[in-house]
């Protein structure tokens, strides 16, 4: 099994967002907090970059919430760059609770199985694949217990994402070419998820050090309670 860490899993920019404010609560969030740009390649010797926009199509941050949680547990229409929203949200909403721990299993279920996709690639639903790796029962128990945790109550029929966010190609001018950190794109590159990224002065920040923190226990947490389909993380 393979060691992963916080570190492993951001991205400069994400670096950023995460340690901008501590202990935001989701329900916190306003719509706005999803309107991004997300490069679809490397950021690193270019002034403009190729990336797609996200636009919050509706002024309520619980409507988009509520329509991420329902596709990515049940939806057929949950793609790669969905998946990516919902990363930004649990960088800046991380705490020691279950909301978390359930927002990481939800996360680290679709990527566990994904493979090589890109930005546009529809991802299976957490629940099919629970279904999948422990049979139906169990399966079906342990989706229910993750819809549980989540902050808000989920509909019976799903929200049509394509109404509550509008993604469209564009691109990232940069007024100078950023000189190259590391090796590797990581999950910016269209073919894949999060890979390594993260400077010193992150891993210096106390901030940092305390949610790398809880995100470990977090981590052990949903690795304990989801081994079968976690077996390739």
């Amino acid at each position: 099994m393979n060691i992963v860490t916080l570190q492993d899993l951001l991205e400069d920019e994400d670096q950023i967002l995460f340690l901008h404010r501590g202990g935001e609560k989701v329900r916190g969030l306003v719509s706005t907090f999803f309107n991004c740009r997300l490069p679809l390649e490397s950021t690193s010797g270019k002034t403009r970059i190729k990336a797609i926009a996200f636009k919050s199509k509706t002024s309520s941050s619980e409507k988009i919430l509520v329509g991420l949680y329902w596709n990515a547990l049940y939806g057929k229409n949950f793609k790669v760059y969905h998946w990516f929203s919902l990363f930004r949200v649990f960088l800046r909403t991380l705490n020691k609770d279950k909301v978390s721990e359930a927002h990481l299993a939800i996360l680290m279920i679709l990527s566990a199985q994904a493979g090589a996709t890109r930005y546009q690639s529809k991802m299976k639903p957490v629940r099919s694949l629970l279904i999948r790796a422990y049979g139906e029962k169990t399966g079906q128990e342990l989706c229910d217990k993750l819809k549980e945790s989540l902050p808000f109550r989920l509909p019976q029929k799903g929200p049509d994402l394509e109404e509550l966010l509008q993604v469209t190609e564009s691109f990232i001018d940069q007024k100078a070419p950023r000189i190259p950190n590391r090796i590797g794109v990581g999950y910016k590159d269209q073919g894949s998820l999060p890979e390594i990224g993260s400077t010193p002065e992150t891993l210096s920040n106390p901030l940092f050090v305390e949610k790398e923190d809880i995100f470990e226990l977090c981590l052990r947490q949903v690795r304990g309670k989801y081994h079968e389909v976690l077996k390739q993380v």
